[in-house]
């Protein structure tokens, strides 16, 4: 019995029998969008379903971090691959932290990898996870104690940003990758710097303002402000 069912790719390649046969035509066909992928998008949403031949030539790059976008082709692996791949060098990733950076993280992992342990890694990652230059972190071992080091982060620029919500944040991270990367036999103290009080211009043109104590330039007789900062005279 002949059909005028659209034929698929590969059933059209069949012998005549099993073209003209509607019921095997069907039945086989389901195998090759199995195979193949299927395109007609029918109860898959907006996307086409991904057939096995192509999830396989497309295997190679899931092992690719970051690589040029190329329009209607994947040259990288997906974005809920990365902490898998991350998961190589034993490290997990933040959800927090921008897409763009993750994957070259975890492309320059297997280096940080070998240098793992050592101040300048410390310096890098801190970098990489704050969003910070590594030369705002400096690293140093304490004169004083034996195996402690101290890690210094300044947070001038957030602050400076008005950002002043990410400084928690940042410095629990700093916490976080300090015990991950430090050997396991030293210990460590972190010190966040960042101005958290502020006196701007008398006049109050700047961006920080605040009257501490003083005299009205109107009324030279009259107090003005009601915070006192120190002590009016020492005593011997």
């Amino acid at each position: 019995m002949a059909t005028d069912a659209p034929e698929g790719r590969m059933v059209a390649n069949l012998p005549t029998p099993f073209r003209e046969d509607r019921a095997s035509v069907d039945f086989l066909k389901a195998f090759e969008k199995m195979l193949l992928g299927r395109d007609d998008q029918v109860g898959v949403g907006t996307g086409a379903v991904q057939g096995i031949e192509e999830t396989i030539e497309l295997l190679p790059t899931y092992f690719v971090p970051s690589a040029p976008a190329v329009p209607g082709k994947q040259t990288q692996t997906p974005d809920a691959f990365l902490p898998w791949l991350a998961s190589w060098m034993a490290f997990s990733m933040r959800a927090d932290l921008p897409q763009e950076v993750r994957r070259d993280f975890v492309s320059n992992l297997a280096t940080l990898y070998r240098w793992r342990g050592t101040r300048e890694n410390l310096m890098r990652v801190l970098a990489y996870f704050t969003g910070l230059p590594s030369s705002d972190s400096t690293v140093a071992v304490s004169p004083t104690e034996p195996y402690c080091f101290e890690v210094r982060i300044d947070l001038s620029k957030r602050v400076a940003e008005s950002r002043y919500t990410d400084v928690p944040r940042l410095v629990e991270i700093a916490h976080a990758l300090i015990r991950r990367e430090k050997p396991a036999h030293t210990r460590y103290r972190l010190l966040p710097s960042f101005p958290s009080f502020r006196l701007g211009s008398a006049d109050g043109t700047g961006p920080f303002f605040a009257q501490v104590h003083g005299k009205d330039p109107a009324d030279p007789n009259k107090d003005v402000g009601n915070t006192l900062i120190g002590i009016d005279a020492w005593e011997a």
